[in-house]
């Protein structure tokens, strides 16, 4: 199947606003998709939404809060003032926030904001639309017409990162040029340094993205002059070897970490970041560097200790040991090592927001003060605390956050185990979602124990600070213990009645049921006046009453088989229980043999812990004007609430007293 002209624009369009890049080498693939989801450009924008290429973007991962995916959403169109009341940006952000606040697919509101764009005349957005046609015409330029092969993101978003409302993309020739120059201005040089002096135009950078390649080693010398140009330049440290400090001795006291401030005298100018690589600990300080606007770690073999200016953003990821992170601007740390504390704003809080992930926290402790906006999200929880602002409870405002603080706590508690404490103060809003659950040893274990007992979540204390207006806990609901129950098949109890011949008159009886001989009988007849019985049968009609007569009834709870012989003068019969283990013990002129016992029947049930929550304590009343005014709990143990100016509050899931 053949896509038009207009759908081959919709696609490119779609990619640029949802990636700020040309499609380039994905041109057939994103075609595939555009096929595959009936060829609507909104279901494909949707899907587009849901791969992994969109979704690992840092503007949309999905611990990213509604107004920072709003922002960034905005920013994508190039709309960067969303403050200014009616501006484009700001009308473009509340449209964003509020369909993202209704749970609409991203995907689907970058479709509708195209679709918009592509057909206003409001002079709110003229130089927006303007700004995405041009995009567009370049990026289908470079994929179509000059065949643009590459799938380096980076490669496809410079194809469009300097076209701008202005640029003229009138004529091929004009299109051309304008590719032309910002694959030069991106293409940057690398300089590795020497262990002799790093500076002139040996190292001096262009209008590139260049990168300086530096080890501890050959970071020796206050000479080392570093300068970058005008594209976006990164000094990449890495450092493997044991002689830390740099002194020629590989035994002395200061060989605990790689310092950059060791080398007192470096001078960086014009370049933006600053990477590290470290087979052990790491301390870097980059204040000094007032160029320097990024400040990541991509893998450190020990401890981590990054400092940085407002203006610098922090990445962490890759670190082993424990992480500390002291200023910064945004401050972002992601985190899989497990019982590793990692601390953030303990001597200097930053500038921005905070955001971490620690997918394996167990015994680690989790402590931030500072911040706007706050998101954490823990998982593989054990005994690790959370605690977020004023960590060092001197209630001091500036420890805590300006903007909403998100906790996510996941637990993964051994049997009968207890969560860690979760401690929040400060913050426009504060929600806090705890998930009580079990370790997966400890759930295995439940699952046959006849007493599994119960795990407990956290003690949760919310507080709330002078612009805190909204408190929301939600805890896993509560739930008692399943025990465990072994299957089992039910076996019937059986007994053997032996019969020998009898004259007639002779009544024999069992269980319940007389046979009266009317003749003389062999012992086979009369074995098959009790053979072939129901539960409860009295005979009447069906049996072989030729040979005698009956009276009573047999039991209900057994029925018979047939006669087996054993010998010329006798015969037996086996009486079988309906269900139940009780045997049959009544018998007149007839010999009963030694009951086999039978066994009970059961069900197969999975044990499972029970779950009981953890108190919540929430805290309006601060000094000065207390503003808390609503409270929600969502399943909780015995809690409290204090606040002069509640106005709403909200419980559920849960029979615990609350003390307001």
């Amino acid at each position: 199947m053949a896509i038009t002209s207009t759908q081959r624009t919709q696609i490119v369009q779609a990619t640029v606003a949802m990636f700020g890049a040309a499609p380039g080498g994905y041109m057939t693939e994103l075609t595939a998709l555009f096929e595959a989801t009936g060829s609507n450009i909104t279901n494909f924008m949707k899907a587009l939404a849901t791969t992994t290429a969109f979704t690992n973007q840092a503007a949309y991962a999905n611990f990213k809060t509604t107004t920072e995916k709003a922002t960034s959403m905005a920013a994508a169109y190039g709309l960067t003032d969303i403050t200014t009341a009616g501006s484009a940006g700001k009308q473009a952000y509340d449209y964003f926030a509020a369909e993202l606040n209704k749970g609409v697919s991203i995907g689907e509101i970058f479709a509708a904001a195209n679709t918009f764009l592509t057909g206003t005349t409001d002079a709110a957005f003229t130089a927006t639309k303007t700004l995405l046609t041009n995009k567009t015409t370049v990026a289908e330029y470079y994929t179509v017409t000059q065949g643009g092969t590459s799938t380096t993101l980076t490669t496809l978003q410079s194809a469009v990162s300097s076209v701008t409302a202005t640029t003229d993309v009138s004529t091929p020739t004009a299109i051309a040029a304008v590719i032309a120059a910002t694959a030069a201005a991106t293409t940057g040089q690398t300089f590795t340094l020497t262990t002799g002096v790093n500076e002139g135009t040996a190292f001096t950078g262009g209008t590139g993205n260049d990168t300086f390649t530096a080890t501890n080693a050959t970071l020796t010398t206050a000479l080392d002059t570093l300068k970058g140009g005008t594209g976006t330049d990164t000094l990449s440290i890495t450092s493997v070897t044991t002689d830390l400090n740099n002194d020629g001795d590989t035994t002395d006291t200061n060989e605990g970490a790689f310092v950059l401030t060791d080398v007192s005298g470096l001078s960086l100018t014009s370049i933006e970041t600053v990477q590290i690589r470290a087979a052990h600990n790491a301390t870097v300080n980059t204040t000094t560097f007032t160029d320097v606007t990024t400040l990541s770690t991509t893998q450190v073999a020990g401890d981590a200790a990054l400092t940085a200016a407002t203006t610098t953003d922090i990445t962490v990821s890759g670190v082993t040991g424990t992480i500390a992170t002291d200023g910064g601007k945004n401050i972002s740390v992601t985190d899989a090592t497990a019982a590793k504390n990692i601390t953030i704003g303990a001597a200097t809080v930053n500038a921005g927001t905070i955001t971490v992930t620690d997918t394996n926290q167990s015994t680690g402790a989790i402590a931030i003060d500072g911040g706007t906006t706050v998101t954490v999200t823990a998982s593989a929880r054990t005994t690790g605390t959370i605690t977020v602002g004023d960590t060092g409870a001197g209630n001091v405002a500036t420890d805590m956050a300006s903007g909403a603080i998100t906790v996510t706590a996941s637990e993964a508690l051994a049997s009968t185990g207890t969560a860690a404490d979760i401690t929040v103060e400060g913050g426009s809003s504060i929600s806090i979602t705890e998930n009580i659950t079990a370790s997966a040893a400890a759930i295995t274990t439940a699952s046959t124990s006849g007493a599994p007992g119960v795990i407990t979540g956290a003690a949760i204390a919310a507080t709330g600070g002078a612009a805190t207006t909204t408190i929301t806990v939600n805890q896993t609901a509560a739930k008692a213990a399943v025990a465990a129950v072994t299957a089992a098949t039910a076996v019937a109890a059986t007994t053997t009645a032996t019969f020998t011949a009898v004259t007639s008159g002779t009544a024999v009886t069992v269980n319940g049921l007389t046979f009266t001989a009317a003749k003389d009988l062999t012992a086979a007849q009369v074995a098959a006046a009790f053979s072939g019985l129901t539960a409860g049968d009295k005979q009447a009609g069906t049996g072989p009453t030729a040979n005698g007569t009956y009276t009573g009834a047999s039991a209900a709870a057994w029925t018979t088989g047939a006669v087996t012989n054993i010998s010329s003068t006798s015969s037996s019969v086996t009486f079988t229980a309906v269900s139940g283990t009780a045997a049959v013990t009544a018998a007149t002129n007839a010999t009963l043999g030694t009951p086999v016992t039978g066994t009970v029947g059961a069900t197969g049930v999975t044990g499972v812990l029970g779950v009981v929550n953890g108190g919540v304590t929430v805290n309006g009343n601060i000094t000065g004007t207390d503003v808390l005014s609503t409270v929600s709990l969502n399943a909780y143990g015995t809690s409290t609430v204090a606040s002069d100016a509640l106005t709403s509050l909200s419980l559920a899931n849960s029979a615990s007293g609350v003390t307001v």
